[in-house]
């Protein structure tokens, strides 16, 4: 059984990528080492000297969930506060981000979706379940982007304009340009779309 999604091929290159997150350089391991034996030895176990290596997944992760889920989980799909406050959300990740799995949001996003069709088939993007989500909460996958920047994507936009225009002027989001740097200017620019639309090439521009 899945316990949490797994990275997406493709974002394995590059000096912010699965070198610094996954594999590490020898002789040093990769971040996501270093975070998950601290989260095991302070948190889990509340042991300094315990080996996280030696962590049992069958027998170690359900008392670790019970332990601590409720603390630092942000899994719960149910918004429907937000929702009737009027708020508005804007989420992005990176399809290439080697930190966080970029399938946690994509997830979480249908979660969500699902929790506004509970007894229909809310994947199936013409449902009302997408439209109700759509009308509060938009998720932009980001082609190429690590974790929250870099790549060789486009990873420089301004999701915070966006949002100033769906609260103050009502215009929900259809898109935002994102652009690719080099040496500070861009050289790129491609269009994201909301989830689960992505933008495609027509072969000029």
């Amino acid at each position: 059984a899945q316990i949490f999604p797994g990275y997406m091929p493709g974002g394995e290159d590059g000096p912010g990528g699965w070198a610094l997150y996954v594999s590490g350089s020898a002789p040093k391991r990769g971040a996501q080492y270093l975070y998950a034996d601290g989260f095991a030895r302070y948190m889990v176990k509340q042991d300094p000297a315990y080996d996280s290596l030696s962590f049992d997944y069958d027998r170690d992760m359900p008392a670790a969930i019970a332990k601590l889920s409720k603390a630092i989980d942000a899994v719960d799909p149910d918004l429907s506060g937000f929702e009737k406050r009027g708020g508005k959300l804007i989420q992005y990740h990176g399809w290439s981000d080697p930190g966080v799995s970029p399938m946690s949001s994509v997830l979480y996003y249908e979660s969500v979706v699902r929790r506004h069709d509970p007894g229909g088939n809310p994947l199936r993007p013409s449902s009302q379940a997408w439209h109700r989500t759509w009308d509060f909460y938009r998720l932009f996958m980001v082609p190429g982007m690590q974790h929250c920047c870099g790549g060789p994507g486009t990873d420089r936009f301004d999701a915070l304009a966006a949002l100033e225009d769906w609260v103050e002027r009502k215009t929900p989001p259809e898109r935002i340009v994102a652009a690719h740097l080099t040496d500070g200017k861009p050289d790129r620019t491609r269009p994201l779309c909301y989830y689960p639309d992505a933008a495609q090439w027509t072969g000029s521009g």
